[in-house]
């Protein structure tokens, strides 16, 4: 039987990195090299702390993955691409997000990194794009889509997928395929949701480098599990008195207590909204 320590650690196996342009250089505002650093520390660390080895991935349920997403990774080809690499040769199992438009448009450069690096799953964010391509152009597309042989993630509203008619298209209706659908902001948030985060703690680098449980507590820096900057190798990850009881989470989810506070400006799960939306009300009355 794992230890609450280990139950929470594997939780932590799914990875999801977050990436923006840096200002001035040609590297993400968290450069590769630090990512891959921290990587290599982490693994050992979980081994150590979870009395499960990443190397006897066939014990475990689902072995390491890396979801990589953010903003203008498209902007960042080569530093893109290292990272891509480096993370392949460490037998990382590799989840990529992008702007549909983006690879809309450059088709080419998604082939590419598709032959020479480990993605597993693509996810497309379909909001906000504003193509407005023929049916048969769209057709063609999503066929090339699914010749790459990658699972594929569709995120954004149902309305902007109906526009684009994807539900309609041959090729997607024949390959392996998951939709997540943004709430949305006109719809009031269901009374039966599914409260349990067994399913949403995951191991989030924010942009900066700092470590969080969850996509929904990025940001609130009180919360964070620490940084890919942080040396000390027994304490790579501080679960050791956090402020929120993460198991307790894992297993019921929040105690909302005003649910009619959401933050608008994100485009997580209902339940993950309206308890950020607490969070941040707390942090006012504070």
């Amino acid at each position: 039987m794992l230890d609450k320590k280990a139950q929470l650690i594997s939780n932590f196996q799914s990875i999801m990195l977050i990436l923006e342009p840096d200002e001035a250089g040609s590297d993400f505002s968290l450069p590769g090299e630090s990512i891959c650093d921290w990587l290599r520390r982490y693994e050992q660390w979980f081994d150590q702390n979870c009395g499960l080895s990443e190397k006897k991935r066939g014990l475990l349920l689902y072995g390491r993955n890396i979801s990589i997403s953010g903003t203008g990774l498209l902007q960042r080809k080569a530093a893109l691409k290292n990272l891509l690499r480096r993370l392949t040769e460490m037998n990382q199992s590799i989840s990529l997000h992008l702007n549909f438009r983006e690879i809309y448009e450059d088709f080419s450069f998604l082939e590419e990194i598709c032959g020479e690096s480990a993605i597993s799953s693509l996810g497309l964010n379909i909001d906000g794009n504003g193509l407005s391509p023929s049916a048969e152009e769209l057709e063609a597309f999503l066929q090339k889509l699914r010749g790459l042989r990658r699972s594929l993630i569709l995120f954004g509203s149902m309305d902007e997928m109906r526009q684009l008619k994807l539900f309609s298209s041959p090729a997607l209706n024949s390959t392996d395929l998951s939709v997540s659908l943004y709430p949305e902001e006109s719809a009031e948030a269901p009374s039966d949701f599914v409260r349990p985060c067994a399913n949403r703690l995951m191991l989030c680098i924010a942009p900066d480098g700092k470590l969080y449980p969850c996509l929904g507590l990025i940001g609130f820096e009180k919360f964070a599990l620490g940084s890919v900057y942080d040396q000390d190798e027994e304490n790579l990850l501080l679960l050791e008195n956090h402020p929120l009881n993460l198991l307790r989470l894992k297993a019921e989810g929040p105690s909302l207590l005003h649910e009619d506070v959401i933050d608008s400006s994100t485009t997580l799960p209902w339940m993950c909204k309206l308890h950020r939306g607490e969070l941040l009300e707390y942090d006012e009355l504070q």
